[in-house]
């Protein structure tokens, strides 16, 4: 589904399987306070239709303080890849005997009831 980067775009992580592949331990993976914010690259070297391509990958994290300790607990992420959705094009406010929002989007979008309950005015 994607790679994980150290800052700037540095150095990629592994996969677990190619840890696997590679004989390396996959127990985890050491990352410092100078390796943050790390980088999620969805579909990192491969091609796809990015207005339909999806995915879906997981990874899990735990502390290690100053002297080593690991904390008692692991929290696991979830990377969710979805098409980008429709963007706004325009909007207008008209004043006609009410108020009338007009939103025009790039590409089609849900029914107006749906979009409805989306929006607070």
């Amino acid at each position: 589904c994607g790679y994980l980067f150290r800052a700037g775009g540095g150095e990629r992580f592994a996969s677990n399987d190619e840890m696997a592949r590679s004989g390396l331990d996959q127990t985890g993976v050491e990352v410092l306070a100078g390796d943050l914010p790390l980088q999620f690259n969805p579909f990192f070297t491969t091609l796809v239709d990015v207005t339909t391509a999806q995915c879906e990958t997981s990874m899990r994290y735990q502390v290690i303080d100053s002297t080593g300790l690991r904390s008692g607990s692991e929290t696991v992420i979830r990377f969710l890849v979805k098409p980008r959705g429709p963007a706004i094009e325009s909007a207008s406010v008209f004043q006609d005997g009410g108020r009338w929002l007009q939103v025009v989007f790039d590409m089609p979008t849900n029914t107006p009831s749906e979009i409805a309950s989306l929006l607070s005015v």
